[in-house]
């Protein structure tokens, strides 16, 4: 499941997305959750 977040701190980050708002359904809100645990959190 980490590779999921991982993944989506790739995409964000290659698209340039800020401000973006993340929401998952089932598996994707812990994916979601990951990327705000491991990424977006320490972005700001």
């Amino acid at each position: 499941m980490d590779r999921h977040a991982d993944d989506l701190a790739a995409v964000t980050e290659a698209l340039d997305l800020r401000k973006a708002i993340h929401v998952g359904h089932s598996t994707g809100g812990g994916d979601v959750a990951r990327y705000i645990a491991f990424f977006a959190f320490f972005k700001s």
